[in-house]
């Protein structure tokens, strides 16, 4: 399970994002429709050291999230909103249907949200956000 869809699924569970409709939430792929979507992609993330008695590498892994949308302030929005709940992120326990668990420890934004421009074709007009964070995150047993 990657850190992406664990990240997507808990923003489904805020009520963030959607399985199907508005704010439909996807992984390390966006489709053309529908216009107002989020996708949350792995990035590289950061190795933190090592624990020295174990010998365990620490590695914080990178997410980036795309949130797409035709009206430029609900879009903008949207990605705030979205920003202001990963900061608000200690020790979430997020259930990922048919996997298992993981908790949440910490997402840690590495700025603040990216106007990323508008795609135009023909009459369709589309804005897009990126948020970048590094996510502190553990399976369950």
């Amino acid at each position: 399970m990657s850190t992406a869809d664990v990240i997507r699924q808990m923003l489904v569970n805020f009520n963030l994002a959607t399985e199907s409709g508005v704010w439909r939430a996807f992984t390390a792929f966006l489709p053309e429709d529908p216009d107002s979507a989020i996708c949350v992609y792995d990035t590289a993330g950061r190795k933190d050291g090592r624990i020295m008695a174990t010998g365990e590498q620490i590695t914080h892994p990178g997410i980036q999230i795309i949130v797409r949308g035709r009206d430029y302030l609900l879009t903008h929005t949207r990605t705030q909103d979205i920003a202001l709940a990963l900061d608000a992120q200690v020790k979430t326990v997020v259930a990922v249907p048919g996997v298992g668990s993981y908790i949440v420890h910490n997402v840690s934004r590495t700025g603040d949200i990216m106007p990323l421009g508008m795609e135009m074709e023909g009459d369709r007009r589309r804005h897009f956000f990126a948020i970048n964070a590094l996510v502190t995150i553990e399976e369950t047993v």
